[in-house]
């Protein structure tokens, strides 16, 4: 049987760790024929999902990395995240294990030092694989082209939702269950870090809530920034308004928004924006001149420019001025991501191009 080995940074809730779990359970379900571990540096929720798939797990040091895949003799490795792409490169190389590098962000995000080291670093895998178009083409002059392939992120066909009071402290919740009653409710995920330009969205919100005051905005994430979000809303006076939900399944609280925002400055393909749309939930993303990987401009959402305060408080205002044209745009959004992001879809892809070099070698 042949033996795959996913090697990940770590396993807390985010959008690559969670494509890596619904990987990971698509191929378990499929009943596909070979064997799965997981290997991760740091640990987090995600890794009760993988017990619960009854997957093999290792958390491991940096310097175990290499003894840990001797040892398990895997045919493949399939990596995600920097550090991990890093390290199981030069671990596939001394093993002579083929590896799959996926990149989940547009090259800019990973910063000048950390290209510096992938341009240099003379090992590359046997393919990078970028999760969308954008990715793609903003690796093309740091790796080789030949070796890059794109493979699009997709997600489960169906997600169960979760009251957030079974799954928040029991006042979190109870305000959070509160806020949707006679609201409109603003939303948004992600890390509370510099790229998803959440310090705009609060701007934005401050700005709409003086014309509308029956708005709320909800923010499910975690991350270094979260204590300067909260003193830029007492700051703004609107952090009665805003309720910061910290380290929850985001796709629970799908039901108590109205619109879902992504301000983000640069986005690789978004597992929450998929799982938002999913939901049938109006989206408001950025992209240059209106392009994005999976939102068509005023015909499945709104593409804003980035780092455009008052682009995104234009949009937000026709969402709750129209809701007729939110909706129209939500159910657009909803079967476009049906018929171009499936799990089943990404899982085949990934299938293909992990076996072929073990298929050939056995």
């Amino acid at each position: 049987m042949i033996h795959i080995v996913h090697v990940i940074t770590g396993l807390h809730r985010g959008g690559a760790e969670t494509v890596l779990v619904t990987l990971v359970t698509e191929f378990a379900q499929q009943k596909y024929a070979y064997k799965q571990s997981v290997i991760f540096f740091k640990d987090g929720p995600l890794h009760d999902d993988l017990k619960k798939l009854g997957v093999a797990t290792y958390q491991v040091s940096y310097f175990t990395l290499f003894k840990t895949i001797r040892t398990l003799k895997p045919d493949s490795i399939h990596s995600a995240l920097w550090s991990a792409n890093i390290f199981a490169r030069l671990a596939g190389y001394f093993l002579n294990i083929p590896v799959y590098c996926a990149l989940h962000t547009v090259a800019a995000h990973s910063g000048f030092l950390r290209n510096f080291v992938d341009f240099l670093l003379p090992i590359h895998p046997e393919n990078y694989i970028a999760v969308s178009r954008t990715v793609h083409e903003s690796y093309d002059a740091i790796v080789p082209a030949y070796k890059l392939v794109t493979i699009e992120n997709g997600i489960l066909a169906s997600t169960p939702y979760q009251s957030p009071l079974d799954l928040a402290h029991p006042e979190q919740g109870r305000r959070v269950s509160e806020v949707k009653q006679k609201n409109y409710v603003i939303g948004a995920v992600g890390r509370f870090v510099p790229v998803k330009n959440f310090d705009i969205l609060l701007h934005a919100y401050a700005q709409l809530y003086k014309e509308f005051k029956h708005i709320r905005l909800i923010i499910v994430g975690h991350g270094p920034l979260e204590q300067l979000l909260r003193d830029l809303a007492q700051q703004l006076e609107i952090h009665e308004m805003v309720t910061f939900v910290i380290n929850k399944p985001a796709h629970n609280y799908y039901p108590l928004i109205d619109c879902f925002v992504q301000p983000s400055a640069h986005e690789g393909l978004s597992i929450a924006l998929l799982e938002a749309l999913q939901a049938q939930l109006p989206a408001i993303v950025t992209g240059h001149q209106h392009a994005h990987a999976c939102v068509m401009h005023k015909k499945s959402g709104l593409v804003i420019e980035p780092n455009h305060l008052i682009s995104l408080y234009e949009a937000l205002r026709k969402y709750i001025l129209y809701p007729e044209v939110a909706d129209a745009y939500a159910r657009a959004g909803h079967t476009y991501v049906q018929e171009h992001f499936s799990a089943a879809t990404m899982a085949q892809r990934y299938s293909e191009l992990l076996l072929i070099k073990s298929v050939k070698s056995t």
